[in-house]
Order: C-alpha cells, then structure tokens, then sequence
C-alpha cells in the first residue's frame, strides 16, 4: 500500500505523541530485533523505532526497507535517528484497530 503525503502526514501526527518501543543498540538490528518489531506493530498498528547513539547502524531506506519486509509495514518516516512505521490491522471478522479505523476514516474523508 502506497501512501499519499497527506496520509503520512496524518500518521506522523497520531506517532507523535507516542515514544519509541523499539530500541536497536550497538549489536545492530539483528533476527531478535525484528521479531520484537513484528510482534509489537502487529499488536500497536503504529510504531517508533529510535537508533541508539552506541549504534553501528544508521537510519537509512533500506534500513527502513529491511523492517518493513520482515513485518509487512509501511515505512511512515525517517528523520534523524527515528523510524516510524504503520500496519493496519483488521481480525478475521473485518473488524479494524483503532489506528485502522481512524486511518481509513481520514482516506475516506479525504478522497472527497
């Protein structure tokens, strides 16, 4: 899923206010880091993944690239040592996340 800048802006403001829960150290972003990735984005929708400074890694597209083909999220946004990333999330019976649901509610209201 492509995003619009209007849709990454929207994102960027709901991550806003949230504090990274994804922390990659000096050992780089390894299989361990990634699966914590992937296990709190499909549970949180919407995530910030900070760099530490003691950290060989940089923020960096395929970076990002990495992350989102290990999760399936869509990489919102990179700016100094911050990554913020988006997966919707609807159950089996369609039912979205909160996030989801204000997401698609913003696309809908948008697109008229």
């Amino acid at each position: 899923m492509e995003l619009t800048s209007k849709e990454r802006n929207f994102l960027r403001k709901k991550a806003s206010s949230l504090e990274p829960v994804v922390r990659i150290g000096k050992l780089g972003l390894s299989d361990t880091v990634l699966e914590n990735i992937k296990q709190i984005i499909d549970k949180q929708e919407l995530i910030k993944v900070k760099i530490l400074n003691n950290s060989e890694e940089i923020v960096s597209y395929e970076l990002s690239d990495k992350i989102e083909k290990y999760t399936g999220a869509i990489g919102v946004y990179l700016i100094g040592k911050t990554m913020i990333f988006f997966k919707k999330k609807v159950d089996d019976r369609n039912k979205k996340g909160p996030i989801t649901q204000e997401f698609y509610d913003f696309r809908n209201r948008s697109k008229k």
